[in-house]
């Protein structure tokens, strides 16, 4: 199965890591419902499978219920809005994540079969901060992502570099 996964700019930054076409990723990951909000079009991944409740834990989202979805291999953390068991048709955004999960939950493996630098304009905020503008994100499609320079705003366009989509050929999950 192939999944549709967004891996944060500062993930990639923290590690100093960049993923190539061709590689195989491995990662927890967690799903978030489009009606949540700003989206890219690109980010979201139609997702069907199988869910089912598991006990709460200390990094759920309040007043969601923990939820894990089996999708062809992939197993996907979801604070789902009630709980939910049985097969599921979802339509949102599928991520990476390396900060925390419940006990035991397991990481995705895949090959990548596809990588999209994401940049977003951003504008200042109030406290002097530079903000995405909802609606701006763009792609660039790579063999391999590449770590821009921390931080750095392009003054043409005031694009920042926000993170990777990544085509995911799930091997495991």
């Amino acid at each position: 199965m192939g999944l549709t996964v967004h891996v944060p700019a500062w993930r990639l930054e923290e590690d100093g890591a960049v993923i190539v076409v061709g590689d195989q990723f491995g990662a927890w990951l967690e799903f978030r419902e489009s009606s949540r909000g700003d989206q890219a079009p690109d980010q979201h991944h139609r997702l069907t499978g199988l869910a089912r409740a598991i006990p709460p834990w200390a990094g759920a989202e309040g007043g969601r219920h923990p939820t894990i979805i089996d999708a062809d291999g992939a197993s996907i953390y979801w604070d789902a809005p009630q709980s939910v068991t049985g097969p599921v048709d979802l339509l949102g955004v599928v991520s990476a994540n390396n900060v925390d999960v419940p006990d035991g939950f397991p990481t995705t493996e895949g090959l990548v079969t596809r990588v999209r630098m994401e940049w977003q304009e951003c504008r200042p905020g109030d406290d002097t901060a530079w903000y995405p503008v909802p609606g701006t994100a763009r792609y660039e499609d790579l063999q391999s992502s590449y770590l821009p320079h921390a931080g750095s705003l392009d003054p043409a366009t005031r694009a920042v570099w926000t993170g990777v989509l990544v085509d995911l050929e799930v091997t495991s999950g």
